[in-house]
């Protein structure tokens, strides 16, 4: 939450164009709406002795998704879409779904609860 909250505060005070601005704004909408899930859904994590709060949908793997996809997006708007983008897009894709996959590995969510965060 926070860390994700700093880096698009930085992105917004570095760039200040509309762009940082959407994708700020996204951020805040985003964590506003993995509260609003997790209060609506109220599903418990597999192991509710680690943390007490709803465990649906992983709100960890909704930032790390949103953050993924708005490198993606941002870097193929200003390189343009060709073999170099494309890997590196598929690797920060594939990075951001191995961090959003070690919440199941640490047993804070089901892997339901990350699949729905990321979605």
């Amino acid at each position: 939450g926070s860390l994700v909250a700093a880096v698009f505060g930085i992105i917004f005070l570095w760039r200040h164009d509309a762009e940082a601005l959407w994708a700020v704004s996204g951020s805040v909408l985003n964590a506003w709406l993995s509260t609003v899930l997790k209060r609506i859904l109220n599903q418990e994590r597999p192991v509710s002795t680690l943390r007490s709060d709803p465990g649906m949908p992983s709100s960890h793997a909704q930032s790390i998704i949103y953050t993924a996809t708005v490198c993606i997006v941002s870097m193929v708007e200003y390189f343009g879409l060709n073999g170099i983008t494309a890997v590196i897009s598929a690797l920060i894709f594939a990075i951001g779904s191995y961090f959003s996959w070690l919440r199941v590995s640490q047993r804070l969510h089901t892997t339901s609860q990350v699949v729905v965060g990321a979605a």
